[in-house]
Protein backbone atom coordinates (compact mmCIF):
# COMPACT_ATOMS: atom_id res chain seq x y z
CA UNK A 1 0.00 0.00 0.00
CA UNK A 2 1.23 3.58 -0.61
CA UNK A 3 0.54 5.09 2.55
CA UNK A 4 -0.06 3.89 6.08
CA UNK A 5 -1.88 7.14 7.08
CA UNK A 6 -4.78 8.62 5.44
CA UNK A 7 -6.10 11.68 6.06
CA UNK A 8 -9.97 12.89 4.29
CA UNK A 9 -11.63 16.68 4.24
CA UNK A 10 -15.04 16.17 5.06
CA UNK A 11 -17.65 18.14 2.63
CA UNK A 12 -17.26 17.32 -0.74
CA UNK A 13 -14.88 14.71 0.27
CA UNK A 14 -16.64 12.38 1.96
CA UNK A 15 -19.80 14.28 2.49
CA UNK A 16 -22.20 15.76 0.29
CA UNK A 17 -22.98 18.56 2.49
CA UNK A 18 -22.83 21.38 0.30
CA UNK A 19 -27.10 22.58 0.31
CA UNK A 20 -26.89 22.43 4.05
CA UNK A 21 -23.72 24.36 4.50
CA UNK A 22 -25.99 27.19 2.50
CA UNK A 23 -29.28 27.01 4.20
CA UNK A 24 -27.40 27.35 7.57
CA UNK A 25 -25.76 30.59 6.02
CA UNK A 26 -29.18 31.77 4.54
CA UNK A 27 -30.97 31.45 8.60
CA UNK A 28 -27.83 33.28 9.93
CA UNK A 29 -28.15 35.87 7.35
CA UNK A 30 -31.59 36.23 7.93
CA UNK A 31 -31.59 36.08 11.46
CA UNK A 32 -28.89 38.76 11.38
CA UNK A 33 -30.75 41.26 8.98
CA UNK A 34 -27.52 40.87 6.63
CA UNK A 35 -28.25 40.88 3.14
CA UNK A 36 -28.43 36.92 1.68
CA UNK A 37 -25.53 37.45 -1.20
CA UNK A 38 -26.78 35.86 -5.15
CA UNK A 39 -26.85 31.62 -5.43
CA UNK A 40 -23.18 31.88 -7.13
CA UNK A 41 -21.83 33.33 -4.13
CA UNK A 42 -23.65 31.19 -1.46
CA UNK A 43 -22.17 27.78 -3.39
CA UNK A 44 -18.48 29.32 -2.65
CA UNK A 45 -19.48 28.35 1.04
CA UNK A 46 -19.05 25.01 0.44
CA UNK A 47 -15.59 24.13 2.03
CA UNK A 48 -14.29 27.04 3.38
CA UNK A 49 -13.68 27.90 6.56
CA UNK A 50 -16.78 29.97 8.20
CA UNK A 51 -14.73 33.13 8.80
CA UNK A 52 -14.11 33.49 5.33
CA UNK A 53 -17.48 33.18 4.29
CA UNK A 54 -18.86 35.10 6.54
CA UNK A 55 -16.56 38.41 5.99
CA UNK A 56 -15.56 37.67 2.00
CA UNK A 57 -19.44 36.52 0.67
CA UNK A 58 -21.38 37.73 3.11
CA UNK A 59 -19.95 41.38 4.08
CA UNK A 60 -19.30 41.02 7.85
CA UNK A 61 -16.46 42.46 10.17
CA UNK A 62 -14.51 40.10 11.90
CA UNK A 63 -17.01 40.47 14.87
CA UNK A 64 -20.29 40.11 13.00
CA UNK A 65 -18.46 36.94 11.29
CA UNK A 66 -17.80 35.53 14.98
CA UNK A 67 -21.91 36.33 15.93
CA UNK A 68 -22.12 34.65 12.65
CA UNK A 69 -20.04 31.64 13.52
CA UNK A 70 -22.39 30.71 16.63
CA UNK A 71 -25.83 31.48 15.13
CA UNK A 72 -24.52 29.08 12.22
CA UNK A 73 -23.58 25.90 14.23
CA UNK A 74 -27.17 26.45 16.52
CA UNK A 75 -28.72 26.18 12.78
CA UNK A 76 -25.91 23.52 11.86
CA UNK A 77 -27.97 20.93 14.10
CA UNK A 78 -31.08 21.58 13.04
CA UNK A 79 -30.92 22.83 9.51
CA UNK A 80 -27.35 21.35 8.12
CA UNK A 81 -27.51 17.90 9.05
CA UNK A 82 -30.64 17.18 7.02
CA UNK A 83 -28.97 18.07 4.03
CA UNK A 84 -25.65 15.83 4.32
CA UNK A 85 -25.27 11.89 3.26
CA UNK A 86 -22.13 9.90 2.40
CA UNK A 87 -20.95 9.82 -1.13
CA UNK A 88 -21.48 6.42 -3.24
CA UNK A 89 -18.88 4.06 -2.55
CA UNK A 90 -17.45 5.92 0.30
CA UNK A 91 -18.83 3.21 3.18
CA UNK A 92 -16.94 0.11 0.70
CA UNK A 93 -13.81 2.72 0.48
CA UNK A 94 -13.25 2.91 4.24
CA UNK A 95 -13.72 -0.30 5.03
CA UNK A 96 -11.42 -1.64 2.29
CA UNK A 97 -8.30 0.56 3.40
CA UNK A 98 -8.83 0.10 7.33
CA UNK A 99 -8.81 -4.15 6.04
CA UNK A 100 -5.71 -3.25 4.25
CA UNK A 101 -4.25 -1.93 7.71
CA UNK A 102 -4.38 2.00 6.85
CA UNK A 103 -4.90 4.19 9.50
CA UNK A 104 -8.02 6.53 8.28
CA UNK A 105 -8.45 9.98 9.55
CA UNK A 106 -10.84 12.98 9.44
CA UNK A 107 -9.42 16.53 9.41
CA UNK A 108 -12.10 19.74 8.58
CA UNK A 109 -12.07 22.93 8.72
CA UNK A 110 -15.94 22.29 10.46
CA UNK A 111 -16.62 22.41 14.15
CA UNK A 112 -15.29 19.40 15.97
CA UNK A 113 -18.71 18.76 17.81
CA UNK A 114 -20.59 18.86 14.13
CA UNK A 115 -17.83 17.06 12.13
CA UNK A 116 -18.56 14.37 14.74
CA UNK A 117 -22.60 14.59 14.42
CA UNK A 118 -21.59 14.85 10.77
CA UNK A 119 -19.86 11.55 10.90
CA UNK A 120 -22.64 9.95 13.19
CA UNK A 121 -25.55 10.44 11.11
CA UNK A 122 -23.95 9.69 7.83
CA UNK A 123 -22.54 6.19 9.08
CA UNK A 124 -19.08 7.17 8.36
CA UNK A 125 -17.63 7.42 12.16
CA UNK A 126 -17.00 3.60 12.93
CA UNK A 127 -15.20 3.35 10.16
CA UNK A 128 -12.59 5.93 10.93
CA UNK A 129 -10.03 5.93 13.90
CA UNK A 130 -10.38 9.73 14.35
CA UNK A 131 -12.24 12.81 13.54
CA UNK A 132 -10.48 16.10 13.74
CA UNK A 133 -12.47 19.45 13.51
CA UNK A 134 -11.68 23.09 14.34
CA UNK A 135 -12.67 24.99 17.42
CA UNK A 136 -13.13 28.36 19.14
CA UNK A 137 -13.83 30.60 16.45
CA UNK A 138 -12.02 33.35 17.81
CA UNK A 139 -8.69 31.26 17.76
CA UNK A 140 -9.24 29.99 13.80
CA UNK A 141 -7.08 26.60 13.60
CA UNK A 142 -6.29 26.58 10.19
CA UNK A 143 -6.48 23.73 8.41
CA UNK A 144 -2.52 22.32 8.35
CA UNK A 145 -2.46 23.07 12.12
CA UNK A 146 -5.75 20.14 12.66
CA UNK A 147 -3.68 17.81 10.04
CA UNK A 148 -0.47 18.81 12.39
CA UNK A 149 -2.39 17.69 15.45
CA UNK A 150 -3.38 14.09 13.79
CA UNK A 151 0.42 13.63 13.05
CA UNK A 152 2.03 14.64 15.88
CA UNK A 153 -0.88 12.70 18.38
CA UNK A 154 -0.30 9.17 16.28
CA UNK A 155 3.29 10.14 15.94
CA UNK A 156 2.87 9.78 12.29
CA UNK A 157 5.76 11.41 10.26
CA UNK A 158 5.95 10.03 7.07
CA UNK A 159 4.11 8.02 4.76
CA UNK A 160 0.84 9.75 4.63
CA UNK A 161 -1.31 11.55 2.31
CA UNK A 162 -4.23 14.01 2.65
CA UNK A 163 -7.23 13.89 -0.24
CA UNK A 164 -9.56 16.96 -0.41
CA UNK A 165 -11.62 18.66 -2.87
CA UNK A 166 -10.25 22.17 -1.97
CA UNK A 167 -7.07 24.11 -2.95
CA UNK A 168 -6.61 24.60 0.77
CA UNK A 169 -7.13 20.91 1.48
CA UNK A 170 -3.85 20.68 -0.88
CA UNK A 171 -1.82 23.48 0.52
CA UNK A 172 -2.13 22.69 4.22
CA UNK A 173 -1.08 19.05 3.69
CA UNK A 174 1.83 20.63 1.79
CA UNK A 175 2.42 22.92 4.54
CA UNK A 176 2.77 19.63 6.77
CA UNK A 177 5.19 17.90 4.38
CA UNK A 178 2.63 14.99 3.21
CA UNK A 179 1.14 13.78 0.14
CA UNK A 180 -1.69 15.05 -1.30
CA UNK A 181 -4.69 14.16 -3.58
CA UNK A 182 -7.19 16.33 -5.21
CA UNK A 183 -10.73 14.60 -5.40
CA UNK A 184 -12.56 16.65 -8.45
CA UNK A 185 -16.16 15.33 -7.74
CA UNK A 186 -16.53 17.87 -5.18
CA UNK A 187 -16.69 21.86 -4.83
CA UNK A 188 -14.02 23.04 -6.51
CA UNK A 189 -14.05 25.40 -9.32
CA UNK A 190 -12.53 24.64 -12.70
CA UNK A 191 -8.65 24.43 -12.90
CA UNK A 192 -9.20 25.35 -8.42
CA UNK A 193 -7.13 22.12 -7.57
CA UNK A 194 -4.22 22.15 -10.48
CA UNK A 195 -3.24 25.70 -9.35
CA UNK A 196 -2.22 24.07 -6.37
CA UNK A 197 -0.38 21.39 -7.65
CA UNK A 198 -1.50 17.79 -5.80
CA UNK A 199 0.55 14.84 -5.79
CA UNK A 200 -2.03 13.58 -7.34
CA UNK A 201 -5.73 13.59 -8.59
CA UNK A 202 -8.73 11.39 -8.95
CA UNK A 203 -11.67 11.82 -10.27
CA UNK A 204 -13.90 9.28 -8.69
CA UNK A 205 -14.20 7.20 -5.64
CA UNK A 206 -13.48 4.00 -6.82
CA UNK A 207 -10.41 5.60 -9.15
CA UNK A 208 -9.15 6.93 -5.24
CA UNK A 209 -9.80 3.81 -3.79
CA UNK A 210 -7.74 2.05 -6.33
CA UNK A 211 -4.82 4.43 -6.21
CA UNK A 212 -4.72 4.43 -2.58
CA UNK A 213 -4.54 0.44 -2.53
CA UNK A 214 -1.55 0.21 -5.46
Amino acid sequence: MKYQTVIFDLDGTLTDSGEGIIQCGICTAKEMGIEIPPREKLLLMRGPALKWSFTTLFDMTEEQAYEAIQIYRKYYTTVGLQYNGAFDGVFEMLETLTKAGMRVYVATAKYQKHARLVCRKTGIRRRLHGVFGSGDPKKHEGKDAIIARILKRWGVSSNAVMIGDKDMDIIAGKKCGIDTIGVTYGYAAEGELEAVGPTHTVSSIKELTEYLLG
